[in-house]
């Protein structure tokens, strides 16, 4: 009797009812049917609508979740190795200026091209140091990257700091050297001329002295102050890695605190 209702419930499983016009009396005919439907191109109606068919369907409609942990290392590693991309371009057009300037000192002709050169420099140095912060905030926790980064800012800013010393003797090379034939110019032209025009000539000769020694001035306190600020920029940069970390250094101890209570917990639980 158990054995024929299984028989009915399979019958019915796969729509071999009476209202099919097909009489489930036996495997033969289960058989003979199902061939029949397969010749005939119809779907399983157990695979389709069974039970366990309908459950296996709808998992294999069901969208995997994803995981966003892993997709989001992946966006932070993918940011990471555009940030060290910038940087490394910038580096390479610093190191492509500074090469440039360097060998236009050997010209006491090539001030005003030593001077554009040198505001590029500094404009691309601007560049280089945004980058730099950007790459120290986004991998404050690694400390490797950091120290990295913090190794090439420091070769970066010697030789900048070597070059704009080289520039300042340049620019006052070049003051001394035009300040003569001013001089001579001068005293030649006072020598020919009356006592009105010595005094004109004097006159002329001071105020062009002035202006040689207010460019010479503007441009050593444009130095300075380029290097006092770059200073500042390098003493920050400092604080801000230790600031950093000083954080992670508190992060471990609170840590170890906590693994410190749960210890101690635990010693208590097992004496009981």
């Amino acid at each position: 009797m158990d054995e024929q209702r299984s028989l009915e419930m399979y019958n019915n499983a796969l729509g071999l009812g009476t209202h099919d016009g097909v009489q489930a009396v036996g495997t033969d005919e289960l058989v003979n049917e199902q061939l029949r439907r397969a010749r005939s191109g119809e779907r399983d109606d157990v695979a389709q609508f069974g039970a366990v068919g309908q459950d296996v369907y709808q998992r294999d409609k069901r969208e995997r979740r994803p995981n966003i942990r892993l997709d989001q290392d992946a966006v932070n590693a993918e940011r990471m190795l555009k940030l060290q991309r910038s940087r490394s371009g910038h580096q390479g057009h610093l190191t492509e200026l500074n090469n440039k300037i360097s060998v236009l000192l050997c010209d006491t002709y090539n001030v005003d091209s030593v001077k554009e050169l040198l505001e590029l420099f500094n404009r691309q140095w601007e560049r280089f140091n945004l980058v730099h912060n950007e790459v120290l905030l986004f991998a404050y926790n690694d400390h490797s990257t950091v120290a990295s980064a913090m190794h090439a800012y420091n070769e970066q800013f010697a030789r900048k700091t070597e070059l704009l010393n080289k520039v300042s003797q340049y620019l006052q090379s070049h003051d001394k050297e035009k300040t003569i034939p001013d001089e001579l110019e001068t005293r030649s032209n006072a020598s020919l001329s009356s006592s009105n025009s010595l005094s004109s000539a004097k006159s002329i000769a001071s105020s062009k002295s002035r202006e040689m020694r207010l460019k010479r001035e503007k441009a050593e306190l444009s130095l300075k102050q380029l290097r006092d600020r770059q200073s500042v920029e390098k003493d920050v940069e400092r604080r801000k890695l230790e600031m950093r970390q000083a954080i992670e250094q508190q992060k471990l101890e609170d840590k170890i605190e906590i693994a410190k209570l749960e210890e101690r917990y635990a010693v208590e639980e097992e004496r009981r």
